[in-house]
């Protein structure tokens, strides 16, 4: 669906993709999703682990790791800003939202966070809440309440850049972030709860 085959490819960049727990497989986010989050499985571990096997396989530039995901994938994406932030040099997250208590993140440095939503979202609201296709039962947190969290742990000062002109992408970057880390978001009109520009899955 993201089509990092591609760019990896394109790019040289070695891209890993992990399974999550479960049948219908899901990641330890916080307050969501399914088995993994109802029985606390260890995602951050889990995690680090898998970057621990691969930097020891392959020869990694470990000061450029990433972490992306969608959904309750990008929640956990958002969760390793707070908890495994020593690991990566920023996440980004495509319809998800910080659904770990703002107050428990201090991050060990910071890194950089994007988030991209769209605003027909009928999974999950760029409001927050539940949408009318929601099945996690999970009243998720708002994209600007996330935003606002990420960027105050990330030492942002208050100014911010709308960056217009990329047709239905209003994008929003804050400015002032220690270490010069960016933090930003693109919301995207119209845009329904999919990976942007993805090829169509399941």
């Amino acid at each position: 669906t993201t089509r990092f085959d591609e760019a990896a490819d394109e790019h040289g960049f070695i891209i890993a993709y992990p399974n999550g727990t479960g049948i219908v497989p899901t990641w330890n986010a916080g307050r969501c999703c399914g088995e993994a989050a109802r029985n606390n499985v260890d995602d951050e571990a889990f995690i680090d682990a898998m970057i621990t096997e691969i930097v020891a396989e392959y020869p990694i530039d470990q000061a450029r790791i990433y972490a992306a995901g969608h959904s309750n994938g990008g929640m956990l994406a958002l969760r390793f800003a707070c908890q495994l932030a020593h690991r990566f040099a920023g996440v980004a997250a495509v319809g998800a939202s910080l659904e770990v208590p703002i107050e428990g993140c201090f991050p060990a440095k910071p890194l950089s966070v994007l988030l991209i939503h769209g605003t027909a979202d009928e999974n999950h609201p760029l409001e927050g809440g539940q949408g009318t296709n929601s099945f996690s039962n999970v009243d998720y947190t708002s994209v600007a309440a996330s935003m606002e969290g990420l960027r105050t742990v990330m030492g942002c000062t208050d100014t911010t850049e709308i960056l217009e002109g990329y047709g239905p992408v209003t994008t929003t970057r804050w400015t002032g972030c220690t270490n010069g880390v960016i933090v930003e978001q693109q919301i995207i009109d119209g845009a329904s709860h999919a990976w942007p520009g993805g090829r169509p899955g399941l």
